[in-house]
């Protein structure tokens, strides 16, 4: 799950950031921010239960939209920084729970899932979910939360209510690491100018206003220095702290400095070049207001790192699992999110297995591309040798000698063969550019930024971005960036964002914005085996980076299982990473910071790869010859993502629709 960063007019508190990871993937924004009651009863409003319902789910995007955090409304408000209201963030809290709780109440009572049928039924359960992991409550528990009330601005009981519920929070925090890519200020310049273009002047000084304004409210990690020396009482992973270290450093040093370089400054520096090209005017020099920013962004976080370097030496000599950072409540929301995209009954040792199982597969795929017999004595040694001497560059991987295609080649050749993978094929939009720092490793886990999800005039309303690796990037080897640029582009999931887009209007906006990443990354790993058996795409490595990077998501599924359930502790995961795919030392180090950064999150991949080849064999086994993989495609994307509990519904009604017509 995407780390939430929320900004007030004070400086963002542990407990705040986080309830921030509590919250579900569905947030909002707006140009403007208010809290009218929507749940009202209208006598004036459809009288048939259908039309009601259609309605609610409206008035629950918007209500939720409008009390949304700070940096969701920067993203989608088309003036970021205009007329957007700073409400303290407690106040924005209550009213966000107080709409969720009543929206709750009513979708169990008037609109609940039994009282609907196909697409309605399947909204109404989503929305539920949703709602619920908003409001903390899991499947089991009563909505009364509240004790008959929701949570109130005026209430003195129910503002008891929310600082207990943030004394709660403040415990929750201290078993969550704190990691290099959480933080609002290190986003914040790729939100103000990469997802909408500075084009005048007095947009490049909006954004520095914004970026000026949002510095003094925000802190740059999820955990202040203080709630980090707290974790002493916590076996914390070293091994986060390297990385966190590693990254505040090379971010101290390179502020202020320019280019690509410059994770915090860079962006806005670019702006103004490229402005500045375009227009045969000079380019604006440094203000005053961003040298005063830029030196007490220094001081912070040289002051991060000398907390974080204190740590450090405390924490170095304690052995450490994964299983030691998740306490009770913490072990139980990790199984959760695993089931939520395995299914309700799903083992997490069982699931490790059948990751073991899929990895010797693909490594017996990957011996053969690397011209070792599979049935051969000592084949896992030898296949390890060659792992080993691709890894410290002793061998050149397959294909490594051709020469580099780029991003937008590979799609180009692949756009007009899309509709031999799905039917009907909306147009698919993507671009490319190279990550920055903060973007990649330590910014978002996937590079895929999601793009055309909104009107012409909307921000978002972008072709979908992207972020190609850096030429030297110590985690990313070159002969892995064609198959990643498949994955996150195009047929993986550029495709998968082209049908949500054209479910605009006609599918809940709600439904639409809200993360559902075991879909799309399973979809994004499923579309290239599905390119590669129909012949569309033309591997110069015979496959190699597509293989590899399907055994690194079985691999680290089977890390995140051993860690948070298995008692590995950090040496053996990387150790078993290492020895299990080609991957640098770099990047088994990354896989495993994450798995102990966001526990769960890294496994949704490979479970979404699953579950669709699951459900594909299924449909085969059922309408055998009769059966169309593009037609069964197009019935799986269109309407967008969405939860894995979801799509066996889904296809059910295709083939509904499908029968009823054949025997029209």
């Amino acid at each position: 799950m995407k780390l939430r960063r929320h900004a007030g007019n004070r400086p963002i508190g542990p407990a705040l950031i986080a309830l921030a990871i509590t919250l579900p993937g569905a947030l909002f924004g707006t140009s403007g921010c208010g809290a009218v009651d929507f749940f009202r009863r209208d006598p004036a409003a459809a009288r048939d239960r259908s039309s009601r319902f259609d309605r609610f789910v409206g008035e629950v995007t918007l209500n939720l939209r409008d009390t949304a955090p700070f940096i969701e409304q920067l993203r989608l408000s088309e003036r970021p920084g205009d007329g957007l209201k700073r409400w303290d963030q407690g106040r924005r809290e209550s009213i966000r729970h107080s709409a969720a709780w009543k929206a709750l109440q009513r979708l169990e009572g008037d609109f609940a899932a039994d009282k609907f049928n196909g697409p309605r039924a399947a909204t109404s359960r989503m929305l539920a979910r949703d709602l619920r992991r908003l409001l903390g409550l899991t499947d089991a528990e009563n909505i009364d939360r509240f004790q008959g009330r929701p949570p109130s601005m005026t209430s003195d009981a129910a503002e008891a209510d929310r600082l207990s519920m943030q004394g709660q929070l403040q415990d929750k925090i201290q078993s969550l690491p704190a990691t290099p890519w959480s933080g609002l200020m290190i986003e914040l310049p790729s939100v103000l100018l990469a997802e909408q273009p500075a084009t005048t002047a007095k947009d490049l000084e909006r954004w520095e206003k914004v970026l000026t304004a949002l510095s003094e409210e925000a802190t740059f990690l999820s955990a202040s220095p203080a709630a980090l020396v707290s974790l002493e009482n916590y076996a914390y992973p070293p091994i986060v702290l390297d990385a966190t270290i590693d990254f505040i450093v090379e971010l101290g040093s390179s502020a202020g400095a320019g280019g690509t370089r410059d994770a915090l400054f860079g962006p806005i520096g670019e702006a103004e070049a490229a402005f500045a090209a375009a227009t045969s005017t000079e380019p604006r020099s440094t203000s005053s207001r961003r040298r005063v920013l830029q030196r007490r962004i220094k001081f912070e976080l040289d002051r991060l790192v000398e907390t974080l370097i204190e740590l450090r030496s405390r924490l170095s000599a304690r052995p450490f699992t994964g299983s030691d950072a998740l306490n009770q409540e913490a072990a139980a929301t990790w199984l959760k999110r695993i089931r939520d995209a395995a299914g309700s009954s799903a083992d997490p040792s069982a699931l490790a297995d059948l990751g073991r199982s899929e990895a010797q597969r693909l490594k017996r795929l990957l011996g053969s591309v690397l011209e070792l017999d599979p049935q051969a004595a000592g084949f896992e040694g030898l296949l390890r040798a060659k792992f080993s001497a691709i890894r410290t560059r002793n061998l050149a991987p397959p294909g490594s000698l051709e020469p580099e295609r780029t991003p937008e080649t590979l799609w180009q050749t692949l756009h007009p063969q899309l509709d031999g993978i799905a039917v009907d094929c909306p147009e698919v939009l993507v671009s490319s550019r190279t990550a920055r720092v903060f973007e990649r490793p330590h910014g978002r886990w996937s590079p895929f930024v999601r793009g055309n999800l909104a009107a012409a005039t909307d921000p978002l309303a972008q072709p979908s971005t992207f972020l190609a690796s850096r030429e030297r990037d110590p985690v990313t080897p070159a002969w892995l960036r064609e198959a990643e640029a498949l994955r996150y582009g195009s047929p993986g999931c550029a495709l998968a964002d082209a049908f949500r887009r054209a479910a605009m209007g006609t599918v809940p906006r709600y439904l639409l914005v809200t993360e559902r990443e075991a879909f799309t990354e399973g979809w994004g790993l499923y579309a290239l085996d599905v390119a590669a058996d129909a012949d569309l795409l033309l591997e110069l490595d015979g496959g190699f980076g597509r293989l590899t990077q399907e055994l690194i998501s079985f691999v680290t599924m089977v890390t995140d299982v051993g860690l948070n359930a298995g008692g590995w502790t950090v040496q053996q995961a990387t150790k078993y990473v290492v020895e299990n795919t080609p991957l640098p030392q770099s990047a088994a180090t990354e896989i495993v910071t994450r798995v102990l950064a966001d526990p769960g999150r890294p496994s949704l991949p490979a479970i979404g790869l699953l579950r669709l080849r699951s459900l594909r064999r299924g449909v085969e086994e059922l309408i055998l010859e009769e059966f169309v993989p593009a037609e069964f495609h197009a019935a799986l994307l269109k309407g967008g993502p969405i939860p894995m509990s979801e799509l066996d519904a889904r296809i059910e009604t295709w083939l509904a629709q499908r029968s009823s017509s054949s025997v029209k």
